[in-house]
């Protein structure tokens, strides 16, 4: 998960810019799926926890989604930005809080954040 905080920390520094602004942002949200990507994996090959492979193809499928929405977006980068870096941010912290607990439950991230990007 340290690499995950580390994406963390970059996130909350990336400010807003221009457009190539949004550039930055895809390329921590692609190295956040690929991390969760290779957890996930790791977790499935020796079997660990289901709860944790669902919370990690979750938090994936979240960050799928704000990548396509910055791909689709053509007006307003900067509110999109902003709101797309603190979702990737809070579903982080959602992660690693949950995965820090002995007994967490599979939380919805894709039904909160997304309907804000929208």
């Amino acid at each position: 998960m340290l690499e995950l905080l580390q994406i963390k920390k970059q996130l909350e520094g990336l400010k807003y810019i221009n457009a190539d602004s949004l550039f930055e942002l895809r390329l921590l949200l692609m190295e956040a799926a690929s991390i969760l990507t290779r957890k996930h994996i790791t977790n499935a090959k020796q079997k660990k926890d289901v709860k944790m492979s669902a919370l990690l193809l979750r938090s994936f499928d979240n960050i799928r989604s704000y990548f396509y929405i910055i791909e689709t977006t053509k007006r307003g980068h900067e509110d999109c930005f902003i709101s797309i870096q603190s979702l990737v941010v809070k579903d982080i912290v959602n992660l690693i809080s949950l995965s820090d607990t002995q007994d967490y439950k599979i939380v919805p991230l894709q039904n909160t954040s997304l309907g804000i990007a929208k």
